[in-house]
This record gives structure tokens, C-alpha cells and sequence, in this order.
């Protein structure tokens, strides 16, 4: 009977664990795009109304909850600001996709900012299906 031999010990993998390799790493990996489809405005609505139903007991976790929602919207409402000192109102979604782009740019460097340059990844972007070859130019020689 042959039993094969290992080269490597065993190790535990990111991928053995259900996460993905960035997570398993300790990195902070946002959700940047959300700025982009729904705008500000819409986000800090719907914070609003997480604040509103946060009921039950002011136990230490209702209280450190309640403070971190409230923390979100006003780092939403710092986004806006932000932005509108480079000319660009993000309380808006994004209508282009150069402004989808700057959007997402505006949420990432926020919270590059507010994380003081920690291990910070804006994820992994999937290129479309659309393939970039066939969209070479054809030129007369």
C-alpha cells in the first residue's frame, strides 16, 4: 500500500479557513463602492435608521453599538465635506463612471486616513468578461 509523504507540514491556509487571503492577513478591507452606487445621503439615512432601532438595556454592548453607528454617520458626513472641498458632491451616487471611480477613491482615502496608513487594501477588482482583445484597434498599414 503507498501512503505518500508530505514535503511541507501542515499548515492552515486562508483559504482552508473560508477567508479570503487579504482577510487572513489582518487587513482592512472596506466596502468602497457603496459611496459610489447609493451616495452619501442615502448611507447616512439608512445609519439613521440603525441608530433609531438600536433598542433593549443600555448594556455596554447597546452603548458601544449605538457609538459606533453614530460614528459612522459623521464619518459620512466628513466624506461629503472632503469632497466638496475638490469640487465633487458625493452626497449623490455617482452618475459616470469617472465619478464611480473618484467616489470610491474618496471612501478608500477616507478611511486610509482615519486608520493612519494601516494594512489598508481596496480588495480584489474583477475584470469583466468583456475581452480586451477584441477591442484592439485596427490600424491601415
Amino acid at each position: 500500500m503507498y501512503i505518500p509523504t508530505r514535503s511541507a507540514p501542515s499548515v492552515a491556509t486562508a483559504s482552508s479557513r473560508g477567508c479570503p487571503d487579504n482577510y487572513a492577513r489582518g487587513r482592512i478591507i472596506g466596502d468602497y463602492r457603496r459611496l459610489a452606487l447609493y451616495g452619501a445621503d442615502r448611507l447616512i439615512a439608512w445609519k439613521k435608521e440603525d441608530l433609531a432601532g438600536i433598542h433593549g438595556p443600555m448594556t455596554e454592548h447597546t452603548i458601544r453599538l449605538r457609538e459606533e453607528v453614530a460614528e459612522q454617520i459623521r464619518a459620512l458626513k466628513k466624506i461629503v465635506e472632503m469632497a466638496a472641498g475638490y469640487g465633487f458632491d458625493v452626497r449623490r451616487p455617482a452618475y459616470t463612471a469617472a465619478e464611480a471611480v473618484q467616489w470610491v477613491y474618496f471612501a478608500y482615502l477616507a478611511c486610509y486616513q482615519d486608520q493612519d496608513g494601516a494594512a489598508m487594501s481596496p480588495g480584489t477588482y474583477q475584470a469583466s468578461s468583456t475581452s480586451t482583445s477584441s477591442m484592439t484597434s485596427t490600424t491601415a498599414r
